[in-house]
């Protein structure tokens, strides 16, 4: 799936700053690799695009409530590269 980011970037012309993925199992995805990108969005205030697999993926794993201050200020967009996808404020 990283992979497949990667090529979604490059054909979006969007430069990749960080990346946050997760390793250890899908479980714990939320509470760490979360929190990581949480903590860097707090850090950076400038317009990110944050990039996932799918939406699926998302929807299922993440919890939006976190994600939308940050959408609602127009800091972040979401984008879902397998599904081609954008979500902004």
């Amino acid at each position: 799936m990283l992979h497949r980011c990667g090529h979604y970037c490059k054909r979006k012309n969007l430069h990749v700053v960080d990346v946050f993925f997760e390793t250890s199992g899908i479980k714990s995805y939320e509470k760490d690799c979360m929190n990581k990108l949480l903590d860097y969005l707090k850090r950076n205030k400038t317009k990110q695009s944050v990039v996932f697999y799918s939406r699926k993926t998302y929807l299922k794993y993440v919890d939006i409530s976190k994600l939308l201050p940050f959408m609602q200020s127009g800091q972040i967009e979401l984008r879902f590269a397998k599904d081609n996808v954008i979500i902004s404020h």
